[in-house]
């Protein structure tokens, strides 16, 4: 059966946390899957994972990093606390 999320990738779970995870957004193009060696960030913890060759998410070894990769890296986790800020927030009225 075919999920009515038009993220869906396929279950998995957060090897930080444990959160169960079953969809991807691509930040630019939200109509994007997922390619191996993406980026994934938990909306549970916050803790920046990847993707494997399978579209599995793994832990990101961010020791193998580059400088750019860390910084972009930076950026994102300041974005995702400020959306995370807004949910929080519209949460809090609704």
């Amino acid at each position: 059966m075919m999920s009515e999320n038009q993220n869906f990738v396929k279950e998995d779970f957060c090897p930080t946390c444990g959160k169960q995870v079953d969809s991807a957004m691509d930040i630019n193009d939200d109509q994007s899957p997922p390619t191996p060696g993406d980026y994934s960030l938990c909306i549970g913890c916050g803790d920046i994972n990847t993707f494997d060759n399978d579209l599995n998410i793994i832990k990101l070894d961010k020791s193998k990093l580059s400088r750019s990769e860390k910084y972009t890296l930076k950026i994102l986790l300041k974005k995702f606390k400020h959306l995370k800020i807004i949910v929080e927030n519209n949460n809090q009225k609704g």
